[in-house]
């Protein structure tokens, strides 16, 4: 009997930056939409990475 799992998360982690972001913009251009990355300290090009698009909530927060 063959029974079929749903992947519903995957987490981590990276020595270095330079594979986070490799790993992150292989995710991105293998289809994978709805991921996120949480670092000590910024990493420059992550964002675009994995595809992250500001909102108009950011806009709202910072105006309230």
């Amino acid at each position: 009997m063959v029974t079929e799992t749903n992947l519903y998360g995957l987490m981590v982690e990276f020595d270095e930056p330079e594979s986070l972001l490799e790993a992150a913009r292989r995710a991105h251009a293998a289809g994978y939409r709805q991921m996120d990355a949480y670092t000590p300290m910024p990493v420059e090009g992550l964002a675009e990475a994995i595809g992250f698009r500001t909102t108009m909530i950011q806009r709202l927060v910072f105006i309230a």
